[in-house]
């Protein structure tokens, strides 16, 4: 996907009283859903496909990542996260697998991503995590996961802008998912979006992803 044309929107600082909220069913939507896109890995063309399936009778639904270099080449299955919504209406992360690594990540109890509605006031969690490989037997890790989600501005349009995160601490690795969603005002998807994957051992970088769709405001 070629860069997009034109000066980026700017960023502004929610005002004191000014409405920021964005619903979390429009950042970890519930299934039966299916999207298509083309996003940039690295800055190199990929093409992204992800569904989600209806909530079973836990309320927990799937959300499945699949990726492809090109039409002519087959999908790979990138990661799935296995959700579900509190009584209050937060949506919590049970499992997180990815299959890169080989690995699965089981958080005790629901490690909660977003409250009900995602502000410009902080939200942070905190829940124990247990990683092994897809056998649920071998690479046996544990430690500790957080989660933060903010509205950290509104574009010139209304559009709000999210700040998700999720840390996991394991032995001495740490790995970071950050993500940030531009969400037009009243819509039900996000019109971009750019994340980013670092993988650490102790103090060294093993692995950094950058994924991008759409055009990510400029801040300022």
């Amino acid at each position: 996907m070629s860069e997009p044309h034109g000066t980026p929107a700017a960023v502004t600082t929610p005002a004191d009283g000014e409405v920021t909220a964005v619903a979390a069913s429009v950042v970890y939507p519930a299934g039966p859903w299916e999207r298509e896109a083309g996003d940039t890995l690295n800055g190199k063309p990929m093409q992204t496909q992800a569904f989600a399936t209806k909530p079973d009778g836990e309320g927990k639904w799937t959300i499945v990542v699949r990726q492809r270099a090109s039409e002519q080449a087959a999908w790979t299955d990138v990661q799935a996260l296995v959700l579900s919504r509190d009584e209050a209406g937060a949506v919590q992360l049970h499992e997180l697998t990815t299959y890169a690594r080989g690995t699965r990540a089981v958080f005790t109890p629901g490690l909660v991503l977003c409250p009900a509605e995602v502000t410009g006031v902080k939200h942070e969690a905190t829940a124990a995590v247990q990683s092994t490989g897809l056998d649920g037997k071998s690479d046996k890790r544990s430690g500790t996961a957080t989660a933060t989600a903010v509205v950290t501005g509104v574009i010139d349009d209304g559009s709000r802008v999210v700040a998700l995160m999720l840390l996991m601490k394991l032995g001495p690795a740490t790995i970071t998912r950050s993500a940030t969603l531009t969400v037009p005002a009243g819509a039900a998807t996000p019109s971009s979006e750019r994340s980013e994957l670092v993988v650490k051992g102790g103090p060294f970088v093993i692995q950094r992803e950058v994924r991008e769709r759409g055009r990510t405001p400029a801040a300022r």
